[in-house]
């Protein structure tokens, strides 16, 4: 069986295919031409078309950006800060004070290292006869000079003696071991007072008190029932002042003794401290010790009286 192909209505059907698809391209131009008119002019809009040969759908898709939220801080600035102004308190004042007249009488003089730099210094005692005054007056080399007055020994004397040492340590720093001096303060026919003298940090003069508000006196003095002396004392590398004090109570046949350290309580305070009791005859050659003043051989007051 032949069939027999028309080529004339083959090619009708490929016009008429074509004139729908025409038709179909028309309407998707409109509807897009329609969209684009009616959205606004700074959105994004994309197009799906579905395909078919009979009708179109168009899927719009509208995406909104959020503009960038921005957070502007606004710098802090600290104040000004001034720092307050570093103040040194000024060394206290030494009291130049008086200096022996022409008219002086009783002067007597005692060196040592008062401040400890490996110099003497020199301390000096006088009265003056207009009115009868007492002096002493410490005097440090290439610093300051004080002269302090001194209360009225009544019908005794004021006298710089001689160096002494009340806290001196081995291996400390340099300027720490300053030496002292004693010096009698009042007398009388039993004995002597002696009062104990030196020097602060700043080069300044003082007598040492006993914390009470009292000058530090020690007695040395010497009666049938009684006696008081003081030495110079040390151990272990150190030097000290010892306060002693023989007394009997058995009519003069022995001596109750006691042995004071005298401490260094406070910078210009001295105590009594550790106490050592015993018992001696009193014709014993230790009984002397008992009425003197010694330091390591010296007789503190070999020269008293001798002005």
């Amino acid at each position: 069986m032949n069939i027999t192909r028309h080529p004339s209505r083959r090619s009708a059907r490929r016009l008429t295919a074509l004139a729908v698809a025409a038709a179909s391209v028309g309407v998707l131009a409109s509807c897009s031409s329609s969209s684009s008119s009616t959205e606004p002019a700074d959105s994004t809009t994309s197009t799906v078309v579905a395909e078919s040969t009979t009708t179109s759908s168009v899927d719009v898709t509208t995406s909104t950006v959020a503009a960038e939220s921005t957070t502007t801080v606004s710098p802090t600035t600290a104040a000004p800060t001034t720092a307050a102004p570093v103040t040194t308190a000024p060394l206290p004042a030494c009291g130049e004070g008086n200096v022996p007249s022409g008219a002086a009488d009783a002067l007597w003089t005692t060196n040592g290292d008062w401040n400890g730099d490996g110099v003497l210094d020199q301390a000096t005692s006088w009265v003056e006869p207009a009115t009868m005054d007492w002096f002493v007056m410490i005097e440090v080399v290439g610093g300051s000079s004080t002269t302090i007055a001194m209360p009225d020994p009544g019908p005794g004397f004021v006298q710089v003696l001689a160096p002494v040492d009340v806290d001196f340590s081995l291996g400390v720093d340099p300027g720490v071991n300053r030496q002292e001096f004693v010096a009698i303060t009042s007398s009388g026919a039993a004995g002597y007072n002696l009062g104990v003298f030196g020097v602060n940090q700043f080069g300044c003069g003082f007598q040492f008190d006993n914390g009470s508000g009292d000058y530090y006196d020690v007695p040395v003095r010497a009666s049938v029932m009684s006696t008081a002396g003081v030495a110079c004392d040390g151990a272990a590398g150190s030097q000290f002042l010892v306060r002693l004090e023989a007394t009997s109570n058995d009519g003069g046949v022995s001596y109750d003794t006691l042995d004071v350290k005298i401490e260094r309580t406070g910078p210009q305070t001295l105590s009594d401290g550790v106490s050592i009791p015993g018992n001696i005859a009193t014709d014993s050659p230790a009984a002397a010790r008992y009425a003197s003043a010694d330091c390591f051989g010296t007789d503190l007051l070999a020269d008293a009286g001798a002005m």
